[in-house]
């Protein structure tokens, strides 16, 4: 499925839907092709690559379960972003890629690191920020540009499923070779962090208010995720659970001592599902907000921002973005 992936990219470069005149910013997800293509100077010097949309038209459309199987044979967006800009490099073309910071830079800052981006060369990352969204979400919210959407009520939840993410990320490292020793499958007493949210039912919406609910109810801090954790009954060993409960104290302890801000660890997927939640509102209807309030002069202070900025001003190209700032340069 991967060779077909590059398959897909290669028959791109051939048709000629590169242009080698543009820059082409390489993203993960639709909200970041989105971002990007909104605050981009209209038929400018840059052009962009969704890899959400790449595997899509890779994999083509599929009954759901089978759909996500092959997703998983691709591979992560995230290591695409660095495969994808890498090729179109090799192949002449200008390009830089834009990965997600995720949880890279504060798992390493909670084992004793410093805290830092783990942006390379022409790959540059969200980092403060875990993710776009988390780098939207503040700006707007300071600046009063989200239509009176409530983003703090499940904050409590957002921060204690980051200490469990965290916490899982720091564990598995701490414990990869007595886990290796389960039959050579790391996936026992690894928690399923995943299989915690709710799904959705269509034919039965009270029962999936129901179970929304109580996942609310459930999350609210780390206490009670980590009872979920224990109720999915992954953990066979009861001296890797005892571990895994340290690593996630240990997160909560290290964030709490330190002056990082939510967005510092908060996932944004988790967070856009409480503000569903909380407001009674849709992803599409969210995204609108998200996007209508956003344009590059109130991102340009971010790090992100700043670094593409920084580059390109290094390598002479023309401004990119639409800026109210004409200062010369």
């Amino acid at each position: 499925m991967k060779s077909a992936f590059f398959d897909k990219l290669n028959s791109r470069i051939v048709m000629g839907e590169y242009r080698s005149a543009k820059l082409i910013i390489v993203v993960e997800g639709i909200i970041d092709g989105e971002v990007f293509g909104k605050i981009r100077i209209p038929g400018g010097p840059v052009d962009i690559e969704t890899i959400e949309s790449l595997i899509k038209d890779t994999i083509g459309r599929k009954e759901s379960r089978v759909e996500t199987k092959e997703r998983r044979r691709v591979g992560s967006a995230k290591n695409l972003v660095f495969e994808v800009t890498q090729r179109l490099n090799e192949n002449g073309f200008n390009a830089i890629g834009i990965q997600d910071e995720d949880l890279v830079s504060v798992t390493r800052f909670i084992r004793g690191h410093k805290f830092e981006s783990s942006s390379r060369q022409t790959i540059f990352t969200t980092f403060p920020s875990t993710d776009m969204e988390n780098i939207l979400y503040p700006v707007l919210s300071g600046l009063d540009k989200l239509g009176g959407l409530n983003i703090e009520k499940g904050m409590p939840n957002c921060k204690s499923l980051a200490m469990s993410r965290i916490g899982l990320k720091i564990y598995e490292k701490k414990e990869r070779k007595k886990l290796r020793r389960y039959n050579g499958k790391e996936a026992k007493n690894i928690p399923r962090l995943k299989m915690l949210f709710p799904k959705w039912e269509p034919k039965d919406r009270n029962k999936s208010k129901i179970s929304q609910i109580k996942f609310v109810e459930n999350t609210g801090n780390l206490e009670s995720i980590i009872r979920l954790i224990d109720s999915q009954e992954v953990f066979s060993d009861s001296d890797l659970l005892t571990s895994y409960v340290e690593c996630c104290k240990l997160a909560l302890q290290k964030t709490e001592q330190s002056e990082l801000e939510w967005f510092n660890f908060v996932r944004g997927h988790d967070l856009e599902w409480f503000i569903r939640f909380h407001n009674e509102i849709g992803t599409k209807r969210l995204r609108e907000i998200l996007l209508s309030g956003i344009n590059f002069d109130i991102l340009s202070d971010h790090q992100l921002f700043q670094s593409v900025e920084e580059w390109r001003k290094n390598n002479h190209l023309p401004r990119l973005f639409v800026s109210s700032n004409t200062e010369e340069e």
